[in-house]
């Protein structure tokens, strides 16, 4: 917490968790993604992925962008 006045916010980019085919890095990020809120329960956590996904373990914002979406579209949320 800063100032003591509210949860620092954390943006996590679970992208890799909403690819079609799921591989170890995919499977990676959906777990540790579901797990950072219990393990560190102090933050306020925000999941943004540019695609939809059923099942992330994670409510996450969909930013819809094609390319460099973490560049473009991430800084400009709304925490």
């Amino acid at each position: 917490m800063v100032g003591g006045s509210r949860p620092t916010t954390i943006a996590v980019d679970v992208n890799p968790a909403t690819r079609a085919v799921v591989t170890g890095t995919e499977t990676y990020t959906r777990e540790v993604s579901a797990r950072l809120p219990r393990v560190a329960p102090e933050y306020r956590w925000r999941f943004f992925a540019s695609r939809p996904r059923a099942a992330l373990g994670v409510d996450a914002v969909v930013l819809p962008f094609r390319r460099m979406w973490s560049q473009v579209r991430l800084p400009r949320a709304r925490c």
